[in-house]
């Protein structure tokens, strides 16, 4: 049965090579900033996973952050 879980390695993933190879030439030229985009569901934070574990990298997820950012200007005191 398929896994909707993210993919942590390479050998989990399927036709992504290009995109994790994208990724290191990114950071091999110093970029000091990459943006990984794409309509949903097409793999993005497994091909991120599976780049960060071959660099040594972390992964933060930052979803919501925003929204209590926001909150919290709005209603310091609570």
């Amino acid at each position: 049965m398929f896994d909707l879980r993210p993919k942590t390695s390479r050998d989990e993933l399927f036709d992504r090579e290009m995109g994790l190879e994208e990724l290191h030439r990114s950071v091999g030229r110093g970029y000091p900033l990459i943006a990984v985009l794409g309509i949903r569901r097409i793999r993005k934070t497994s091909v991120l996973k599976t780049f960060l574990g071959e660099i040594k990298g972390i992964y933060i997820d930052l979803r919501g952050i925003g929204a209590q950012l926001i909150w919290r200007k709005e209603f310091p005191t609570l």
